[in-house]
């Protein structure tokens, strides 16, 4: 069937110029990403700008706070060294503190996540809000660009990954998901040069246990001994670090929250944010049991396929790749901030069709990251069917390319080169 695709892309291409079609993708693509990614930002900025100008507290011209997710962590900073820091799991509590830091009302939102990631909040709260979302965003996507650019190391790199639209969502809303791809992707590049680091990196990811869920089980799967040690320690050092400084108190509190953070999104207005096989479900007027039956369907497949390439030992690219689309597959709850994961699959596929000069794989990736820039921000509300259609394909091509790669190529990562199977 791949011969018969192929055949026929060649055969149209011979007619109208192969070689000017792929380089006017190209420079089609590349202003597309300048006209989408970089629109959100400058619009976003003068929304910030007129809302400030406003004067009616620190909102948008629409009347949302600035950085309308990194409110929530900043207050939770705020208020764990301000009183007792178990009060960060009292929503009535969070919420007092998130209006006297925005100056007016607003939509609250609240901290769910275990006292661990209050290890990086509280140190940004000591900075007035502004500086500390300016910094906190600074940082993510510096970070999230120095990894891509070690994966993909080609000038153009940053400024195509600045727009990638799970990028552009957490630029804006000041949200962890370039965080995320900054430890999953430096975790999983260090696993052939020094796996116990590698290790350590991806049990930081802890902080996000819907995220960090399969990584042991990769590990596992690709015997890769010293990176769970690693995993092991970075995680285990978080929670001890944390009982040191706010002791134990705040982790009885995180326990105690746990069945109001499994049910807490379990509203209509959520599931619409939601990109996954149970929020698309759930949207559509499933009901919870059907939801959670296509759910589970879809992580069973999704981690069994992971399984077999890590077992398999693929080339790190492929099997990195159907790792972090497994994890966004295979969590009922995930929502848009995480998708700039993605953004690791696109980085590790795209080297290896530029090396091997795959034109009709480039314009397959061009396509879904465009197809997820319109699911995101253009479609009105998020068009989650089409957000799972772009995360399956880029499953089973990963898939695909894993099962096809025979020959060996050898490259050095310190030169920017890695060592797969074409």
């Amino acid at each position: 069937m791949e011969f018969q695709f192929n055949h026929l892309i060649n055969k149209s291409l011979k007619i109208i110029g192969r070689k000017n079609v792929y380089e006017y993708s190209n420079i089609l693509f590349v202003l597309c990403v300048f006209l989408t990614g970089y629109y959100e930002i400058i619009l976003d900025c003068y929304f910030v700008v007129a809302g400030l100008l406003m004067k009616k507290g620190l909102v948008t011209i629409g009347g949302t706070p600035i950085g309308h997710d990194f409110i929530a962590f900043y207050s939770a900073g705020k208020l764990a060294r301000s009183l007792d820091p178990s009060a960060i799991y009292s929503f009535s509590k969070l919420y007092e503190t998130q209006v006297a830091i925005i100056g007016t009302e607003i939509y609250g939102t609240s901290w769910i996540y275990p006292p661990t990631y209050l290890l990086i909040m509280v140190p940004l709260s000591f900075l007035p809000y502004l500086a500390s979302f300016c910094l906190w965003a600074s940082l993510t996507i510096f970070g999230y660009l120095l990894v891509l650019r070690y994966i993909l190391p080609y000038a153009i790199t940053p400024w195509l990954f600045l727009g990638f639209p799970g990028a552009v969502y957490n630029l804006i809303a000041g949200h962890n998901g370039c965080f995320s791809t900054i430890l999953l992707g430096a975790g999983l590049q260090f696993l052939e040069r020094n796996a116990f680091a590698g290790g350590v990196l991806l049990g930081i990811l802890s902080y996000k246990p819907q995220i960090a869920g399969l990584l042991p089980m990769a590990l596992l799967a690709g015997r890769y001994w010293k990176a769970l040690g690693g995993f092991a320690v970075g995680t285990g050092g978080l929670v001890l670090i944390s009982l040191i400084i706010f002791g134990f108190k705040p982790w009885v509190s995180f326990w105690e929250n746990i069945p109001y953070a499994a049910t807490h999104w379990q509203t209509a207005f959520h599931w619409a944010q939601m990109p996954t096989v149970y929020g698309f479900a759930r949207s559509m007027g499933g009901t919870f049991f059907i939801s959670a039956i296509l759910q589970g369907i879809t992580t069973v497949a999704a981690v069994s396929i992971m399984t077999w390439a890590w077992i398999r030992r693929a080339p790190l690219p492929f099997r990195s790749s159907i790792l972090v689309v497994s994890i966004l597959l295979s969590s009922p709850y995930l929502f848009v901030y995480d998708l700039a994961l993605l953004s690791l699959p696109f980085a590790w596929l795209g080297r290896n069709l530029y090396i091997n000069n795959e034109r009709t794989g480039q314009i397959l990736l061009m396509t879904l990251w465009l197809s997820l820039y319109w699911s995101i921000f253009w479609s009105g509300q998020k068009n989650l069917l089409a957000i799972l259609i772009i995360l399956s394909t880029m499953f089973v091509y990963a898939v695909f390319k894993t099962i096809y790669s025979t020959e060996v190529i050898n490259v050095s990562f310190r030169e920017g080169t890695l060592t797969f199977r074409r």
